[in-house]
């Protein structure tokens, strides 16, 4: 109601002021002393509703005063005004924006600080809280689960046969939630590294809601996993085995890092895999996500990973999946380069050729062109390994993925998967018709039993069409037929190139498959059930240290007059520290402060009885 009265007032370009509040009644009149406005309105219920008792809705004061701002104009007015706004999170909506529109809608000026505050407002009123996200965590997990029960699929049994070195996953859609206890004061905690940290061990020891000793309203979050086992199945039955692997800082009240894992399905499309939100990005952290990761996909013969050049994802991937291959992102490679040599910029046409290149004879004539313009460059592409970002060089078969931007921008995938007739992908059918276009006045002349001799607009190749070969190297790359394969077919009057494909990946009967699982949504809040057995209370978790990066500097110079602010101390009210390191605390106190991890939460079990200690 205060919302809505404030709103009328800022459009009618009036003030009002509140004569009488309590837990009975709210009186407001009219901000000039004159007015006869003047509104009576009464709390009902448990004090959530009011009534308006006496509204005498008319202004005797005049309109005459001049008044560059509005007592109206504050945060929580403003924000549900502006909220409407926000609802598109792509929008990017700024102070200074504000300021104007509120300038120009109601003829107001407000200063950066409310704009700023009305922004947050705005914000919070679509999200939500950022602590009392944290705080429903556990119950959404658990009616996530309940929503989809069950949920699971198997993808096409033709190709699922082939699959012989893979764990069995779960059957069941599953997360698992890591809390810790805090016996500090201090905000800022330090995590003593015990052997029990991993969720691992404390999966193995309880397959329930392991809590005890410590009550449930002290519980702070350490990490989140989630895992769809349909998903794991679809990309070990129906996908390219090429999982493109990321961190991602969080921005906001509480920071934190999110680990991502996606593949592409036959389309192109970003299917994710699984999740994780943790402290930072280190090497322990790796350590632990992607041990989850084995125990969801197994460790397949075939299977690699494309990341950028973090020192810790090799090393991370080389320990826990020794037999799986990792290739590097070229376009975090280049931009690497760049640092050490900034005339790449200028010769990318010739770094892409090299990565892209399907022979030997294109990689070394784009590298001596390298070599010769940005020496300093091709040393370092050198450095870093050819057999890591060279297609032509690369060990095993990564297909058309060249870089790693899919983790970094996840879209929306299935929105016409069931509408395809045709049994090639979307993307597969314009890089053929492509190819088929520019070979069509190619000459194909026969050098063998089912051996043959393209003549292209450049070199020329061979093409054996029993072995499914041609001396291009896209035909056994890409797993689709190359311009000189499709000649060849037209040469033998094939009435299509369907025959010629060597992987399954690009058709549409598995691409329908990828999306044939369904993740049913939970709902508003407030239709959200609760087990039996009571929940924790997750509070937002506590900034172990620094995050990764450059740290924000203050060394603004001071203006002409201005005096530096010196640090002042609350508890003893001394100057040149805080009340961190004030000297009045033992300093046995001060670094005595860790977390104690307690175990996990198996929501799955929840429904059991489960005794608290």
């Amino acid at each position: 109601m205060i919302i809505a009265v404030g709103q009328k007032f800022l459009e009618e370009h009036f003030e009002f002021k509140t004569k009488r509040s309590d837990r009975k009644r709210y009186e407001i009149v009219c901000a000039h002393d004159q007015c006869e406005w003047v509104m009576n309105a009464q709390f009902v219920g448990n004090g959530s509703m009011f009534m308006v008792r006496h509204l005498y809705d008319v202004h005797t004061c005049s309109r005459t005063q001049l008044n560059s701002t509005h007592r109206q104009a504050n945060k929580k007015i403003l924000g549900n005004i502006l909220k409407s706004k926000f609802v598109n999170a792509r929008r990017a909506l700024t102070p200074n924006d504000i300021m104007d529109d509120i300038q120009e809608t109601y003829g107001y000026t407000i200063s950066y600080t409310t704009a700023w505050r009305a922004r947050w407002k705005a914000l919070m009123l679509i999200r939500g809280s950022h602590s009392e996200s944290f705080t429903r965590l556990p119950t959404y997990l658990y009616n996530l689960e309940r929503r989809n029960e069950g949920f699971g699929g198997r993808g096409t049994e033709k190709y699922e046969k082939k699959r012989e070195n893979v764990k069995n996953a779960q059957s069941q859609h599953r997360s698992y939630l890591a809390i810790a206890k805090s016996s500090t004061w201090r905000r800022q905690v330090r995590l003593k590294r015990r052997p029990e940290f991993d969720l691992s061990v404390w999966r193995r020891q309880t397959s329930s809601l392991a809590i005890a000793r410590w009550p449930l309203d002290r519980l702070k979050l350490v990490t989140l996993f989630i895992y769809d086992n349909y998903r794991i199945k679809t990309f070990l039955n129906n996908l390219r085995h090429v999982l493109i692997i990321d961190a991602a800082h969080l921005k906001g009240a509480y920071l934190g890092t999110m680990f991502l894992v996606v593949a592409m399905d036959g389309n192109n499309n970003i299917v994710p895999v699984a999740f994780r939100v943790g402290r930072s990005e280190t090497a322990d952290e790796w350590t632990w996500f992607l041990n989850r990761l084995k125990e969801c996909i197994g460790e397949p013969r075939d299977l690699v990973f494309m990341s950028d050049r973090a020192a810790s994802i090799n090393a991370t991937i080389s320990a826990i999946f020794p037999i799986a291959y990792h290739a590097l992102c070229c376009r975090h490679l280049v931009m690497n380069v760049r640092s050490r040599a900034p005339l790449i910029k200028t010769y990318k046409t010739p770094y892409w050729k090299a990565c892209k290149a399907y022979t030997t004879l294109v990689f070394d004539r784009m590298m001596n062109i390298l070599r010769v313009t940005v020496p300093a460059g091709a040393q370092l592409m050198e450095e870093v390994g050819v057999e890591r970002w060279s297609r032509v060089h690369f060990p095993a078969q990564r297909f058309n993925i060249m870089t790693s931007k899919s983790a970094e921008s996840i879209n929306a995938m299935s929105r016409f998967s069931r509408e395809l007739n045709h049994p090639l992908t979307e993307w597969a059918q314009l890089k053929i018709q492509k190819r088929i276009g520019k070979s069509a006045h190619w000459k194909v002349r026969g050098i063998g039993y089912g051996k043959w001799e393209v003549h292209d607009d450049e070199r020329g190749a061979e093409v054996d069409i029993g072995t499914r070969n041609c001396s291009c190297r896209k035909w056994q790359v890409s797993g689709l037929p190359c311009g000189h394969a499709i000649a060849v077919a037209k040469k033998l009057r094939k009435k299509d190139v369907y025959n010629l494909i060597t992987v399954p990946y690009y058709m549409t009967e598995l691409y329908r498959a990828t999306y044939q699982g369904v993740i049913y949504p939970v709902g508003p809040a407030d239709t959200w059930e609760s087990p039996e057995v009571p929940l924790p209370t997750v509070l937002p978790p506590l900034l172990i240290k620094r995050p990764v990066g450059r740290p924000k500097v203050h060394n603004r110079r001071t203006s002409r007059g201005e005096s530096r602010s010196r640090k002042r101390c609350p508890r003893c009210e001394e100057y040149g520290h805080t009340s961190t390191q004030c000297p009045l605390i033992p300093y046995s106190a001060r670094g005595s402060s860790q977390l104690e991890p307690i175990g996990t939460i198996d929501l799955n079990s929840l429904d059991q009885n489960v005794q608290f200690s």
